[in-house]
């Protein structure tokens, strides 16, 4: 298709001091063929108020969820409505560079075999830049993205919709889960050019931050995903990233541990002290459940 049309879907939350900037910078795109898909999450601030004046714009779809009920159920409720060849999940304080779509159009058109690209967007912290790590344009691997070699302000990503057919956030916290799951299903390009501009926020006024308080139920649900993602990728992570397969392994035991399952907690602690037995966490893990781990469940 020499003119594909774009999805970017917006989950906000209390976000009504930052979606109008976001909202701006998506319709000021050079490329004009997008919809844009705002899914608000059962805000209790003004959003509704903010995002009004722009529904004039037939290219906006607004929808108000009754009660909050995560950015997970939210994303997934704006994925079921994308019509688009290409789908974005963007952050409602992040901006769109004028010229991000253009570029995505441009580079599809040069790899037409690729599924999905990403970006870099320049990260901001009080108005300074915050420096990552860069990786080279090229094809990325399987490998490389279940070991989590893309940066962490590698935040501007598109994938054909017949993925994210197939695609779902599955929890909080987990989100790279997706991205492991499209490049599971599609060839991976990265841009090595800033197309977006993100905020990091103090932890004052961050709501990610807030939202990341322990919970058990979470730690639980977690923790069958992170089980069913090392089950498929857990060779992978033995030889190219040791440490990061003992970091999931933890997670999956804590959770796994919570829901009963003292066994499969076992399994997992003893797999995360084997590959990071230097690991203060997981020492002192495995010394508080020693009466678990060494149950016959």
């Amino acid at each position: 298709m020499n003119h594909p049309m774009f999805s970017i879907i917006i989950a906000t939350y209390n976000r009504a001091q930052y979606v109008s900037e976001t909202i701006k910078s998506i319709l000021t795109q050079t490329y004009g063929d997008f919809e844009l898909i705002i899914i608000d999450d059962g805000s209790t601030d003004n959003t509704q108020s903010v995002v009004a004046p722009f529904l004039s714009d037939s290219r906006i779809r607004y929808q108000v969820l009754p009660r909050n009920q995560g950015a997970t159920y939210a994303r997934n409720t704006g994925l079921a409505k994308a019509q688009g060849e290409w789908v974005s999940v963007w952050d409602s304080d992040d901006v769109l560079y004028p010229h991000a779509l253009e570029t995505i159009v441009s580079f599809s058109k040069r790899y037409p075999d690729i599924s999905v690209f990403s970006a870099p967007a320049k990260a901001m912290r009080n108005q300074k830049e915050q420096k990552f790590p860069t990786i080279t344009t090229d094809p990325l691997s399987l490998e490389d993205i279940v070991c989590r070699r893309l940066p962490q302000n590698s935040k501007v990503r598109f994938a054909k919709k017949i993925l994210f057919d197939q695609v779902r956030y599955v929890s909080k916290n987990i989100d790279f889960l997706v991205n492991v799951g499209l490049a599971e299903r599609g060839v991976w390009f990265h841009i090595n050019e800033f197309l977006g501009e993100l905020r990091i926020e103090d932890d004052a006024e961050s709501l990610t931050l807030q939202r990341k308080k322990f919970k058990k139920k979470l730690s639980i649900e977690r923790s069958f995903f992170l089980k069913d993602f090392l089950h498929r990728h857990k060779n992978i992570l033995k030889k190219s990233a040791p440490k990061l397969y003992a970091a999931y392994c933890y997670g999956t035991s804590v959770g796994q541990f919570f829901a009963g399952n003292f066994k499969t907690a076992r399994n997992f602690a003893f797999e995360a002290c084997k590959y990071d037995f230097q690991s203060k966490a997981f020492f002192v893990f495995i010394i508080a459940l020693l009466p678990a781990l060494f149950s016959k469940n």
